[in-house]
């Protein structure tokens, strides 16, 4: 804590005393840092003991013996998104999550059944869904310029009586804020003039504000550049890496120490844990429970209608109940479908497609045709029609004589109906070619005879005509067949062009 250690690249370390506020604060870092890499610890011997199966087998071999019958599952408690009085560096990552969390969300639930919906060839109306990825860039982007600037103090590049913390706000307002509080993620602070009279508003390189799906948040950018940093100076990782306890050397960390002066950041490892998670999250099968707080003052028994409201609508609930009521919940597979029903209808109609004996079924029982449709590959109903569907296949129904009669009818006069369309749509295309042959070779002539007539007129600039000569007499003159005067170029460039006009 009193000495600091400069090494020069050639040359003996150098060591030069810490002043008082040095000291402390290279304390309170080891004191943050320590504590952190500590309960890291716990935490990885917890994982580690919670890995092993009974008696003390690893899950590997567990899954091994066991098959398919070892399954995981998890349960994520998704932070509640924080809007404090003052918020810093810590409100930013855990709303960040939020962020991620909403943006999985909505693409994985939401956007996927419109886009399934659109695979299965349904007409489905296009819902309107919320898009937070410019906030996420916009945060992200903020949390590199963070690096940067830790990395600057790290290599002493800022001066000791310029604000740090000031310089980095000034710089993500000259990076993301182009016009003060615009359209953009990430605003400037909204200044108080009542505040600013009394001396105690927030100056404008104070913080910024950004513009969440769950509301505006206004941060102040104080200590952030120090809560980034979440490394130890190379001589306190020396001294923990010589320690006597085992525990005590576990905790230094040997590449802060081999390596060179690099920033070993919070936001850094906390976006790689992110995204791990996410990257998890997509290879599960995720079920989602939504909670909502009754009220913002932590009462019970209290219950603010509009404070609700808008997390029911910032979260996405609204769009997911529209999809819901609009859409279809539930749908089967065809194959799968015909396989349970077969016993529902006679024998010969198993001659017909997946699709035509699903489209047979719902005729034949007279389920209302706007609680279902059929795609391309799949059946989809409402909420509460596949439980009809079963019911009727449980109490062993079939189809009435009269109404096997009626859909074979039905599907005969779509045959009929699919054989006029295809032949009139084969005259048409006849004629169609036909006409399309005909224009093309006119249009073809005319494009011809117009570039004709240009050559022949820039032969002419060029190549002006001689001076009227005697005609010569060719071989058939002298042979004595008669005269004929020989051409001249310009006469027998524009013969050729003379038979098109």
């Amino acid at each position: 804590l009193k000495w600091m250690e400069r090494k020069v690249e050639g040359k003996p370390s150098l060591f030069s005393p810490r002043t008082k506020t040095q000291a402390v604060k290279t304390l309170h870092s080891i004191t943050k840092v320590l504590y952190k890499r500590i309960f890291d610890h716990i935490v990885d011997r917890i994982n580690e003991a919670s890995s092993d199966g009974h008696n003390h087998a690893p899950a590997e071999s567990l899954s091994t013996k066991m098959g398919s019958k070892v399954c995981d599952f998890g349960i994520l408690d998704i932070y509640g998104f924080e809007r404090l009085q003052t918020n810093s560096f810590e409100q930013l990552c855990i709303n960040l999550a939020n962020e991620r969390l909403q943006q999985f969300f909505i693409e994985e639930v939401l956007t996927a059944e419109q886009k399934g919906y659109a695979v299965e060839g349904l007409s489905m109306c296009h819902w309107d869904l919320p898009d937070n990825t410019p906030v996420v860039n916009g945060i992200q982007g903020v949390m590199k310029l963070l690096n940067e600037h830790s990395l600057r103090l790290m290599k002493n590049l800022i001066q000791p009586k310029d604000d740090k913390d000031a310089k980095f706000c000034e710089r993500v307002h000259q990076d993301f804020i182009k016009d003060g509080r615009g359209a953009g993620p990430i605003m400037a602070l909204r200044l108080d003039g009542a505040a600013a009279r009394a001396g105690t508003a927030a100056r404008r390189y104070d913080g910024f504000q950004i513009r969440h799906y769950a509301g505006d948040v206004s941060y102040a950018t104080a200590g952030w550049i120090d809560k980034n940093s979440d490394s130890l100076v190379p001589e306190v990782e020396q001294l923990l890496s010589e320690a006597k306890k085992e525990l005590t050397r576990k905790l230094s960390d040997r590449a802060t120490i081999d390596a060179k002066r690099t920033v070993n950041s919070v936001s850094s490892k906390y976006l790689g844990n992110l995204s791990e998670l996410l990257a998890t999250l997509k290879e599960c099968s995720v079920h989602y429970i939504r909670c909502f707080n009754p009220n913002d003052r932590r009462e019970a028994g209290t219950f603010y209608n509009k404070y609700v409201l808008d997390q029911v609508i910032q979260c996405g609930t609204v769009e997911l109940v529209r999809i819901m009521h609009d859409g279809f919940p539930n749908r089967c597979n065809f194959k799968d479908l015909r396989a349970r029903l077969a016993g529902m209808l006679p024998a010969d109609f198993q001659r017909y497609s997946d699709r035509d004996f699903i489209l047979a079924i719902m005729l034949a029982f007279g389920i209302d045709e706007s609680q279902w449709t059929l795609g391309v590959t799949q059946l989809f109903l409402k909420a509460g029609q596949l439980r009809v569907i079963e019911h009727m296949r449980d109490v062993g129904s079939s189809a009435g004589r009269e109404m096997v009669r009626r859909i074979r009818m039905h599907f005969a006069r779509k045959k009929f109906r699919a054989a006029c369309t295809v032949t009139r749509v084969v005259v048409w295309l006849r004629k169609r070619r036909i006409h399309r042959v005909r224009y093309g070779a006119v249009k073809a002539t005319r494009i011809f005879v117009r570039l004709h007539r240009w050559l022949r007129a820039a032969r002419t600039r060029l190549y002006p005509p001689p001076p009227p000569s005697e005609p010569r007499l060719d071989a058939r003159a002298r042979n004595g067949r008669g005269l004929q005067a020989t051409p001249t170029p310009q006469q027998r460039w524009a013969i050729p062009v003379a038979a098109f006009g």
